[in-house]
């Protein structure tokens, strides 16, 4: 994916199916507790290829214009 195709969207586009719902409920968790985290997860590219990526999440209400923000960086795994 290219940057213009994800920032915005929802992160479930590149979540596996069958882990959908389990990374609902971990991202509701994570915006109602408001802590980082930093996690290993498996995704799929656009040709539904599985990698493993490293994503280290943190919340902000001081940046973009002050409103809430979740900022997610996100590295492929080698």
């Amino acid at each position: 994916y290219g940057k213009s195709e994800l920032v915005g969207k929802s992160f479930l586009i590149v979540v596996p199916e069958s882990n959908r719902e389990n990374m609902t409920h971990l991202h509701d968790k994570f915006i109602r507790d408001k802590r980082e985290i930093a996690r290993s997860w498996q995704v799929v590219d656009k040709a539904g290829r599985v990698m493993s990526i490293s994503v280290d999440t943190a919340y902000s209400d001081q940046i973009f214009d002050k409103t809430p923000h979740k900022i997610t960086f996100v590295h492929k795994e080698s």
